[in-house]
């Protein structure tokens, strides 16, 4: 997908019209979020005033996108956490790319090649699939364009409400998954059968002064999971805390994770140490390795 996207950079320099994403009154990731399917989104201009910036200087992809969102779907779920080279990878790249300019810069390429589906054009070489099909998003996938292209936008559905998708697009990066069976390692080390009681949840991370934080929820099946997930989240704090020799008072962690119901929140609470490198390759392998 890099070598795309640098043959791209170099042809859209000579680009000038303005193109916006063509989702207003709604997002184009809200389609995403089936069953297991971890939704990976980024704010680009969040992204490049925050320590999770890991995107090209002066690559003119970087400068006109305004949102990447990468969906994860696993290619199993009998192994848990799953490392990321074991998920199909499917989605766009919202921003300044105009429909003909750049599915000719792609059919240009000798690295590509026009496929057609179905009446469907897209673009190949081997290992990965993408086109323009609306001027303001570029979508792609390792396994099928068509089926993306028509689960995302000809027979759009949304899975992720509106409510929640406001809260993600707030944020410099945000993750959503739903009923899970497996996940990557994102730093919390939940057991298997926690896991598989989450109904849903999402984690918004964000950049104060240096300092990353993560707020979110994990929306359970009933109350009784939700007292067990806080309590677990909270002994994981515990450990970690008193493995890096930070003092703390046991009750403040009641202002980092708190339940009601059957919804565990996540309260402004600042990664360190491991946590911080975990969200800090995550942004980096799924979201900084599409430009």
């Amino acid at each position: 997908m890099k070598k795309t996207l640098l043959f791209l950079s170099l042809c859209l320099l000579f680009v000038s019209c303005v193109h916006k994403t063509p989702y207003k009154e709604e997002y184009y990731f809200q389609a995403m979020g089936d069953s297991s399917e971890i939704v990976i989104t980024a704010d680009v201009d969040k992204l490049k005033d925050s320590s999770l910036n890991i995107l090209p200087v002066d690559n003119e992809i970087a400068n006109r996108a305004d949102r990447i969102t990468v969906g994860l779907l696993p290619e199993t779920t009998e192994v848990y956490p799953l490392p990321m080279e074991s998920y199909a990878i499917n989605g766009a790249i919202e921003g300044n790319f105009g429909k003909l300019v750049t599915n000719t810069a792609l059919s240009w390429s000798k690295e590509f090649e026009k496929e057609k589906k179905d009446g469907l054009k897209y673009y190949t070489n081997g290992s990965i699939q993408a086109a323009v099909p609306k001027s303001g998003i570029l979508i792609f996938s390792d396994t099928s364009y068509k089926e993306h292209y028509e689960r995302t936008i000809k027979n759009r559905e949304k899975l992720i409400s509106d409510e929640i998708a406001r809260e993600m697009v707030g944020a410099a990066a945000s993750l959503y998954l739903n009923t899970p069976e497996t996940l990557l390692d994102i730093g919390f080390e939940l057991p298997d059968t926690a896991l598989k009681k989450i109904e849903r949840c999402y984690f918004l991370i964000d950049d104060v002064d240096g300092q990353l934080y993560m707020n979110g929820k994990l929306i359970m099946y009933d109350e009784s999971g939700a007292k067990t997930m806080n309590t677990i989240l909270r002994n994981q704090l515990l450990v970690s805390l008193r493995k890096s020799g930070v003092k703390f008072n046991v009750k403040d962690l009641a202002a980092f994770f708190a339940y009601e119901g059957n919804t565990v929140s996540i309260n402004d609470f600042a990664l360190q140490g491991d946590m911080a490198a975990k969200a800090q390759a995550l942004v980096t392998q799924a979201v900084g390795s599409m430009i």
